[in-house]
């Protein structure tokens, strides 16, 4: 009974041990889906972001996103900003956050991140 336990308690610790490397070891990855140019005339660039064990786990129901949008000028660009695409057929959409703002040379460099959810 004493020897049981402590394989449970043993073989626990190294599934524990195996996640938390694997974890480690795991980075994100963006692919570029595409660029584009809204009717304002502000340029954008779509990339899908990807780590491997995470993305087994939430299948192709969701998407994690970052989306680069540059603006003529120094601009406050707004917090949120909804975003809908259509990825190999289905329609995904949602709702990304501003994660990063930056000025260079007179333009303002917003970047948003977050998941779109596949429609249903």
């Amino acid at each position: 009974m004493i020897k049981e336990k402590m394989f449970i308690k043993w073989f626990c610790g190294i599934l524990l041990s195996i996640a938390l490397l694997a974890s480690g070891f795991v980075c994100e990855k963006e692919t570029p889906i595409y660029t584009g140019v809204t009717e304002e005339g502000v340029y954008y660039e779509v990339f899908e972001v990807s780590n491997g064990f995470k993305d087994l786990l939430t299948l192709a129901d969701s998407k994690r996103v970052t989306i680069t949008v540059k603006y003529d000028g120094i601009v406050v660009p707004p917090r949120t900003m909804v975003h809908t695409e259509t990825i190999e057929g289905e329609r995904y959409s949602g709702t990304l956050s501003l994660s990063d703002v930056k000025e260079r040379n007179g333009k303002t460099v917003a970047i948003y991140k977050g998941k779109i959810y596949k429609e249903t």
